[in-house]
């Protein structure tokens, strides 16, 4: 009898833990003017809506002339003060936003749904900071029809033959596959080059919404110098009890 009330008081222990541990995140339970700036910064790196992942690079140009260099980026270069394109000011994530003197091989990008209410919340509350009713705020909290993706954090040198070259590049390629293997390509691509980093926006149609009961769903994309693939769970994709993408 003692032993089945010691196990019976541990059982409700591990469950009162759990609840606890289970707390709800806190874009769940403050409201966006609330967030702090850690709060912010881990919602756009490191959420349901944003993945850190690294990827190799090759970047030995095709023409002759041997490796490409940082000369060969229109408007980029090592002398120029880190301007990476994390929507956070500095590098968005540690480490990627030293200018290096050898070729990288390999890069640490964010991809992240920047259509999606929770990161756009996070966005207006980074720039205007307590301004959030003002009328730039509150456009950039507007409805956003189609999905937008974000992939930040590449060399700009990966675009040493001019933007437009790889924005056909990621227009041929990118896309959106579900669990079920439903499969979405990107309306559009644009690739803006902010420093010593790209900022790579690709659009998707929603019209074909994506839904909880598809599981999971996977951006990817590929190029002459980098390819990508990151897998986020629809089921964690919610906010105030909706998809939120």
């Amino acid at each position: 009898m003692g032993m089945a009330v010691s196990l019976a008081r541990r059982s409700l222990l591990v469950l009162l833990t759990g609840a606890g541990s289970a707390q709800a995140a806190f874009w769940e339970r403050k409201r966006f003017a609330e967030w702090s700036e850690e709060e912010v910064r881990r919602l756009l790196t490191d959420s349901p809506w944003a993945q850190v992942l690294n990827i190799p690079l090759k970047l030995e140009k095709p023409e002759p002339g041997g490796p490409a260099t940082w000369k060969d980026v229109p408007g980029a270069g090592p002398s120029l003060p880190d301007a990476s394109p994390g929507g956070m000011g500095g590098s968005p994530v540690g480490g990627i936003g030293a200018p290096r003197p050898k070729l990288p091989t390999s890069a640490q990008i964010i991809v992240r749904w920047r259509s999606a209410l929770p990161v756009r919340q996070a966005l207006v509350r980074h720039k205007f900071g307590a301004e959030i009713d003002s009328v730039p705020a509150r456009r950039l909290l507007e409805l956003e029809e189609p999905f937008y993706v974000e992939v930040l954090g590449i060399p700009s040198l990966v675009a040493h033959r001019g933007p437009e070259f790889l924005q056909t590049e990621l227009f041929r390629t990118a896309f959106l596959r579900t669990r079920a293997g439903r499969l979405l390509r990107a309306e559009s691509v644009y690739v803006a080059v902010q420093g010593l980093f790209l900022g790579i926006t690709l659009r998707f149609p929603r019209k074909d919404p994506l839904r909880r009961e598809d599981g999971w769903v996977e951006v990817g994309g590929r190029a002459e110098a980098f390819e990508f693939l990151r897998r986020f769970d629809l089921r964690r994709m919610t906010y105030a009890g909706r998809p939120a993408l």
